[in-house]
């Protein structure tokens, strides 16, 4: 009994740990490009999106938000933490000339889904938070 359920736990773990990435979303990315938008603006424009849709009540706004901006490299990132510890989405803007590069990853499950990435592209391209 006890050899089934370790066979059992590690089978389990193994599964588990496959299906993170090595970015550590769960697969579920998005990469577009603003034109003519700087990584400061970008990083706003993440921010916006994060605090409008994920803080301030509601059944899916009890999440923390932070960010960094990094002037020496040109990039920033905005993390979507539920508790403040669980990271669920992550948000990553790098300058390239005088457009920027954004990456959105789905770090969790649930609600972040397709959706979820479609609402922080609108969002983010437009400067309008657009939430699902």
């Amino acid at each position: 009994m006890r050899a089934a359920l370790l066979g059992s736990s590690i089978l389990f773990s193994a599964l588990a740990a496959c299906s993170v990435r090595p970015d550590g979303s769960n697969g579920l990315r998005r990469e577009f490009t603003l034109q003519g938008i700087d990584h400061a603006q970008a990083y706003h424009r993440s921010m916006d999106f994060a605090r409008s849709c994920h803080t301030g009540g509601g059944i899916l706004k009890h999440a923390t938000v932070t960010g960094e901006i990094y002037p020496d490299t040109r990039s920033a990132e905005v993390h979507v933490a539920w508790g403040g510890s669980t990271m669920a989405e992550q948000i990553t803007v790098t300058q390239i000339a005088s457009d920027s590069r954004v990456v959105v990853a789905a770090l969790g499950h649930g609600m972040w889904d397709e959706r979820e990435l479609d609402a922080a592209q609108r969002s983010i391209e437009s400067g309008t938070p657009t939430c699902r």
